[in-house]
C-alpha cells in the first residue's frame, strides 16, 4: 500500500493533478499530504498544512499526539 501511494503521489505532482485521500492513518497525512482537513460527524473543523495542524492546539494535534504515543 505505500508504494501505490507513493505512486499516486508521484504522479499527482507529474500531472499537476490534486489528490484526495480519505484515511485515518496520520501517518500518511503527516507525511504525503500538502494540506489536510479534518473532520468531525461529516463536517470540515480544521484544515491547513500538516505540520501546522499539528503544531497547533486542536483536534488533529490531539490525534496526532496519541498516534505517536500508541507508537511507543
Amino acid at each position: 500500500s505505500s508504494d501505490l501511494l507513493r505512486l499516486l503521489v508521484r504522479l499527482s505532482e507529474q500531472l499537476g493533478l490534486a489528490l484526495v485521500l480519505v484515511t485515518h492513518d496520520l501517518g500518511v497525512v503527516a507525511q504525503s499530504c500538502s494540506r489536510a482537513a479534518v473532520m468531525r460527524d461529516g463536517r470540515i473543523v480544521e484544515d491547513g498544512p500538516p505540520d501546522e495542524l499539528i503544531a497547533g492546539d486542536g483536534r488533529y494535534a490531539a490525534l496526532h499526539r496519541a498516534w505517536v504515543d500508541s507508537l511507543a
